[in-house]
């Protein structure tokens, strides 16, 4: 009997990521209940933290299940954005970039080296997790097929 090796790693991938955020789901929210000291504001906070982090093994799962292997790159772009994003908002503690403001008070004209770092530190995360998502994003889209006709680069002459 020839084994349709496809459809088992579908399969299996539909059980893993889908079992994982699932089970993920359950055993947080029951952790959540069981120690909850009531404080409701705070074990809400937590649960949408923990759907946060289930939903792109949910997503996968139903991707998977429902074929559309193309719309994973949507998944990774999200996944990818978000740990991006995290990264380079941790480099500006890990670089000691808040030094520099404490160094303006001995010398003052430091504050224009200051300044744009801190404007990177607070502007180049955005701008890098969007960059990530928008590329992943575009790699998710079909391509295009080519055209019968030739490009045309300038404007022809008739006649």
């Amino acid at each position: 009997m020839k084994t349709n090796w496809k459809e088992i790693v579908r399969w299996a991938a539909v059980a893993v990521f889908g079992g994982f955020g699932i089970w993920t789901l359950l055993y947080g929210g029951y952790s959540i209940i069981i120690h909850n000291d009531g404080n409701w504001f705070g074990s809400l906070f937590v649960l949408g933290f923990l759907n946060l982090f289930a939903a792109p093994f949910v997503a996968v799962a139903y991707i998977c299940f429902r074929r559309q292997y193309r719309e994973l790159f949507n998944v990774l772009a999200a996944v990818g954005a978000y740990i991006v994003f995290g990264v380079l908002i941790s480099l500006p503690n890990h670089w000691h970039v808040t030094e520099l403001y404490r160094l303006t008070d001995k010398s003052p004209w430091l504050i224009f080296l200051a300044l744009p770092v801190s404007f990177l530190c607070l502007f180049a995360p955005f701008y890098s997790a969007t960059w990530f998502y928008r590329y992943c994003h575009r790699l998710a889209q079909p391509p295009t097929p080519p055209s019968s006709e030739p490009p045309v680069f300038g404007a022809e002459r008739s006649g």
